[in-house]
């Protein structure tokens, strides 16, 4: 059985999937330290909402990096989601073609409103991947991920390691951080 096979089954029964343990502890180890170093030389810059990526901090206050393969890590990263996206196609007859992946840092107080990662008048994003990189998240550090299903809201917490991975479609949110708070996020495309 493949490691992503629970990150299929539970997309298959609820549409949203929380794995922990499937990321080599090496790999997220890199990443926390380039998550840091992205930050620490200013190479971040604000996010924009929308398919105009207009920044509007007021629903979105997050700063980006979109991984390129620029570096190691980075390709490491997106050798790691290909593998998935490659796994879906294989086990659930999906398209998907591709992927686009960023490192997302939200300072302390920062959030995201409620939203769906499909933009008006295109279905292209499939399926929302988030990898959390937050070395001894408690819960009052907050920053928790809030999906919105037809009968309920799941906050998921952003623990290191955990994989998270949802339809995306479903309406969801960054709740205000009371720490700063780390991720990789990124799409599985058709």
């Amino acid at each position: 059985m493949s490691h992503w096979e629970p990150v299929v089954e539970q997309i298959v029964e609820r549409s949203y999937a929380v794995v922990d343990g499937c990321i080599s502890a090496d790999l997220l180890n890199q990443l926390y330290t380039y998550a840091q170093e992205q930050r620490d030389n200013d190479r971040l810059r604000y996010a924009g909402v929308s398919a105009e990526r207009s920044v509007q901090q007021q629903i979105r206050g997050d700063k980006i990096r979109w991984l390129e393969g620029r570096c190691e890590v980075e390709r490491d990263t997106l050798n790691v989601i290909e593998s998935l996206r490659v796994y879906f196609n294989r086990t659930c007859y999906t398209r998907l073609s591709s992927i686009e992946m960023q490192l997302a840092h939200y300072d302390i107080s920062s959030f995201y409103k409620a939203h769906r990662d499909q933009f008006r008048g295109t279905q292209s994003r499939q399926f929302t991947v988030l990898l959390y990189l937050n070395p001894n998240w408690e819960t009052v550090d907050g920053g928790e991920l809030g999906i919105h299903l037809s009968n309920q809201a799941v906050d998921i917490a952003p623990l290191y390691g955990r994989l998270v991975v949802f339809r995306s479609e479903l309406l969801h949110e960054v709740l205000p951080t009371m720490a700063e708070r780390f991720s990789i996020s990124g799409w599985l495309k058709e």
